[in-house]
């Protein structure tokens, strides 16, 4: 698989995690190495929304106790193996369900020691922001590269076409809020709430990265273009300001939270 590494997290000298753009996505790899050296070319491949699924895995802790195995986004399975002298191993494998509900494991199965496991699980966080920043980063390329070359500039048409992307953008990531609140209640999080029994706001704060890694940009683009085809000429440059941009995750959240009150 030819990919673009985006991020990379060296994490000890035998795995790292890149954030990698292959295929027009954006992917995490888990990759091991051994004396240096690539250990296996068959890494483990997650999507966004996989990889935060795993964070935000219930029962998912820096030293992961549970007996039987978590499956996440029904694609993926988590579990820990207890070892001699009271260390583990966690195991990441992902599998395929098949017309008769039976699942079919692929390879790599990924096997972590519990050093490694912890040094992940710390860094999580700083993943999880660094996926969410490229994928927000290529949405914006790829909306750059779609637009005509118009060569138009009008600061209000602009600040007009700002407005509109941020209201779109808020519609979009509250319905992917919803959508992974409702799927995701009973399978997610580190804690014992109901989400049903949870305030908007603390909902939000449970979901809202999940919700940004489940987000289809590329309905997002559509619905921006469709919404200002009769500014199409200055959306060129008004994509090019990145200033327009700055801070977008937060002021979309920001929006999210000022409206759901």
């Amino acid at each position: 698989m030819y990919y673009e590494v985006l991020n990379s997290f060296l994490l000890d000298d035998e795995f790292s995690i890149k954030i990698v753009k292959a295929d027009d996505q954006i992917k995490i790899l888990i990759i091991f190495y051994e004396n240096g050296v690539l250990r296996d070319h068959d890494y483990l491949v997650l999507s966004p929304l996989m990889w935060q699924c795993l964070v935000d895995g219930k029962n998912i802790s820096e030293r992961p106790v549970q007996k039987e195995p978590i499956i996440l986004n029904n694609s993926l399975v988590f579990s820990v193996q207890q070892r001699p002298l009271r260390s583990l191993i966690v195991v990441l494998q992902e599998f395929r369900m098949e017309e008769d509900f039976s699942r079919h494991f692929l390879s790599p199965v990924c096997i972590f020691n519990e050093t490694q496991w912890t040094k992940l699980y710390l860094a999580m966080n700083d993943i999880t922001e660094c996926v969410i920043g490229s994928l927000i980063e290529h949405f914006f390329d790829t909306l750059l590269s779609t637009v005509s070359e118009g060569g138009g500039k009008d600061k209000n048409i602009e600040s007009k076409l700002a407005d509109s992307m941020y209201e779109i953008s808020c519609d979009h990531f509250k319905t992917s809020i919803k959508k992974v609140s409702d799927c995701n209640a009973h399978f997610y999080k580190r804690n014992d709430h109901d989400s049903k029994t949870l305030n908007s706001e603390k909902k939000f704060m449970f979901y809202k990265n999940l919700a940004w890694c489940s987000m289809d940009f590329q309905q997002l683009a559509r619905e921006f273009i469709s919404k200002n085809e009769n500014w199409a000429d200055y959306m060129k440059q008004f994509l090019l300001d990145t200033e327009n941009f700055k801070n977008f995750t937060e002021k979309v959240e920001n929006m999210c939270l000022t409206s759901s009150k």
